[in-house]
């Protein structure tokens, strides 16, 4: 999947070809290092919201290699993401590089005149990771439901009957239980399963329900100070049962297809789709 998603962004976005996606040949380098990057910098967490804010600022761009390969020799972590980095810098310039030659070349579309460059011409970049985890959970779950699976089917099936086997995307989008699989899918296991935020000055933060504090005291608001960084967890308000009912940790994508929640209509959530 992860191969699959980063070739559907290149042609698709980028009129670049990344894997024939031949069986028994290896992935792109560029995917490889996609799929580490993550796990790496987590390892890294603390000095990368701590100290590199500042140690970016500091000397010039070659003092700044210069240290990072000092930090290398002992730091094997440092070492490896270096690593990753330069690849995917590489990659990214001589796609860049070779779009823009292609361009200038008057009728020349590299192979893929459909792109987003080819067709808009902005200055794109993806990520892979959240398109493959959304597509091997989608399989996933199909694959233990099979009633939903087999319901599925019978709609996209539909479908083809009726516009074909390159169904407009129009139609595609608005096929109501494959939409539903997506939203219940990205409720349930959202690729990412939180954001950060950072205060610009002192705010006052109201609850939804009060709280007890250590007193006693019942809290309705916090009192959040400027630059402190705050975690919001998509994965945790998708699945509170006060907002999303006592079945909130199941994954019944009918529940699209119904009127949702009167408290789920009127909240204000984070997550890749709305919920109204």
């Amino acid at each position: 999947m992860s191969r699959g998603a980063l070739e559907l962004i290149g042609q698709s976005g980028l009129g670049y070809s990344f894997d024939p996606l031949i069986e028994g040949q290896e992935p792109h380098p560029y995917s490889v290092c996609a799929k580490e990057l993550i796990p790496v910098t987590f390892t890294m967490t603390f000095p990368r919201i701590y100290m590199l804010p500042t140690l970016v600022n500091i000397g010039s761009a070659r003092f700044r290699r210069f240290a990072v390969e000092i930090l290398a020799l002992f730091w094997g972590n440092a070492r490896k993401l270096r690593d990753i980095i330069d690849v995917m810098h590489h990659t990214s310039v001589e796609i860049f590089e070779a779009k823009k030659c292609a361009l200038k070349e008057e009728g020349h579309d590299q192979g893929y005149g459909k792109d987003i460059m080819n067709v808009v011409r902005p200055t794109t970049s993806h990520t892979t990771d959240t398109t493959s985890n959304g597509l091997s959970r989608i399989l996933h779950l199909l694959a233990l439901n099979p009633d939903a699976q087999t319901r599925l089917r019978d709609e996209i099936s539909a479908a083809r009957a009726k516009f074909g086997d390159d169904i407009p995307y129009d139609e595609l989008v608005g096929l109501p239980f494959a939409d539903a699989v997506c939203r219940e899918t990205l409720r349930l296991y959202p690729p990412v399963g939180m954001v950060t935020r950072e205060t610009r000055k002192d705010v006052v933060l109201p609850l939804s329900t009060p709280i007890t504090g250590l007193d006693g005291r019942s809290m309705h608001e916090i009192t959040v100070p400027s630059n402190t960084t705050v975690i919001v967890s998509i994965f945790g308000v998708n699945r509170d049962p006060a907002l999303w009912g006592p079945d909130a940790g199941e994954w019944k994508p009918e529940r699209w297809l119904n009127p949702l929640p009167r408290t789920l209509v009127e909240a204000h959530l984070p997550g890749i789709y709305s919920n109204s």
